[in-house]
């Protein structure tokens, strides 16, 4: 039986592929301390914001939020004294939303890059996203409380960034993520085509035109092109085959 697939087939086929080895790429940042981690790509480490640097936000409801990344608050905050990485304050009152030991990181840098602070007994946490902004040593943005007492920032550092002056750590020399996947492309490709044609010729006892896997669909390939490239130059719309009465 000769299973034919067309265009649209193909380059979903081709989409869902890189889609599912993009995600086969990702990797979750190693902790390496309180306020660093490692991937194979490189290293984001906070350390570099200065130590002195308090991170302020003061949310729609005018709660005023402190953050610092690798050393802990001073001073107290709610009922902790000591180890604080992310404090609440509402004029003379403070709350504890986040220790600095307990920090968890979880996603790839590339993406969304995330460091969970909780208090202790997990009563409260912080979700801090962190994203690379080569402008910036540190900006502590969209403060907004969550369900169930958990509260989500985003950090702006150029700490975060591979492979700049004042970047992150040393940046991996490995191959980035879009070379891996188009030399699997190509890879998937060739193997589709020479494994193909062995396979018509040795099993089927193919010859010439008829050794091309979907030769149908391949030899109708620049027709398809030629019709979007026409259809979007058109601005996407379609040509009337018929006169108007």
């Amino acid at each position: 039986m000769k299973v034919k697939m067309n265009f649209e087939q193909f380059f979903i086929f081709i989409y869902c592929l890189l889609a599912i080895l993009r995600l086969t790429r990702s990797e979750n940042c190693k902790k390496i301390d309180d306020c660093s981690c490692q991937t194979s790509k490189g290293t984001v480490d906070l350390h570099k914001i200065p130590k002195d640097q308090v991170l302020t936000i003061i949310d729609n409801k005018g709660y005023t939020y402190q953050f610092r990344p690798c050393e802990a608050l001073s001073g107290t905050c709610g009922d902790a004294s000591a180890g604080v990485a992310v404090c609440q304050r509402d004029k003379d009152i403070s709350y504890d939303v986040g220790d600095l030991s307990s920090v968890v990181f979880s996603g790839d840098p590339d993406s969304s890059l995330t460091a969970n602070y909780t208090t202790a007994g997990g009563i409260k946490s912080s979700i801090i996203t962190i994203k690379c902004d080569r402008g910036t040593t540190g900006k502590f943005t969209s403060g907004y409380e969550g369900p169930q007492n958990t509260y989500n920032f985003e950090l702006h550092t150029q700490y975060a960034c591979f492979g700049s002056s004042g970047g992150g750590g040393t940046p991996s020399k490995k191959i980035s993520t879009g070379s891996v996947l188009l030399i699997l492309f190509f890879v998937f490709l060739g193997i589709y085509f020479i494994g193909g044609m062995l396979f018509l010729k040795f099993a089927r006892g193919a010859q010439g035109t008829e050794m091309v896997p979907n030769y149908d669909f391949w030899s109708s390939l620049p027709g398809y092109i030629k019709d979007g490239i026409t259809f979007t130059c058109r601005g996407c719309k379609t040509e009337s085959s018929y006169s108007q009465i």
